[in-house]
């Protein structure tokens, strides 16, 4: 099993604005984990369901659970993206976050 590296240890090349970058990769591990956590509740749900608000009103809508899955997503993607780009432009070892970047890279929603 690898060793987890810590948001400090990613960005360890990088010196301006350090502890902001910390905190983005910080970030970014955390919607990693939200990300996992949420495929597992919702693997087996329905992309869509019904409604019914009592005033007459019902009928059939997106998941909510899938519309903050997908924001969550694009947010993490951004995110590891930018950071990414800071590491890499700091003479930083991506190498070091190459676990997210291969998981993003599995990931990619064509637009």
């Amino acid at each position: 099993m690898k060793k987890k590296i810590t948001a400090e240890e990613i960005c360890e090349s990088v010196q301006s604005f350090h502890s902001e970058v910390v905190e983005l990769a910080e970030s970014v591990t955390f919607m990693e984990k939200k990300l996992e956590e949420t495929r597992e509740l919702i693997r087996h749900q329905p992309l869509v369901i019904e409604y019914d608000n009592g005033g007459g009103q019902s009928g059939i809508r997106e998941n909510p659970s899938f519309v903050s899955y997908e924001k969550l997503f694009a947010s993490y993607s951004k995110g590891l993206k930018t950071l990414m780009e800071i590491i890499d432009a700091n003479g930083g070892d991506t190498k070091r976050v190459s676990s997210f970047e291969e998981r993003r890279e599995r990931l990619k929603i064509a637009k």
